[in-house]
């Protein structure tokens, strides 16, 4: 990071950075499910699993655009 930034999107491995002690207050986090759970899903029978695995499909997308930019 910069330190510019308003928003920051990460895989899980940044899971829980928003509660470091030097993370900056004015960020918005949008961090990643770690896979174990996103598994855990029943995105067949359950109505909000099914938009939370779309939120995170969105999530891994703008990450990897960041990531990889072209």
């Amino acid at each position: 990071m910069r330190g510019e930034e308003a928003e920051v999107f990460g895989d899980a491995g940044y899971e829980r950075a928003d509660k470091r002690p030097n993370a900056k207050k004015d960020v918005t986090w949008h961090v990643a499910m770690r896979l174990g759970k996103r598994k855990a899903l029943d995105k067949e029978n359950n109505p909000v699993d099914a938009l939370i695995k779309q939120v995170e499909k969105i999530k891994a997308g703008i990450e990897a655009k960041v990531k990889h930019p072209h």
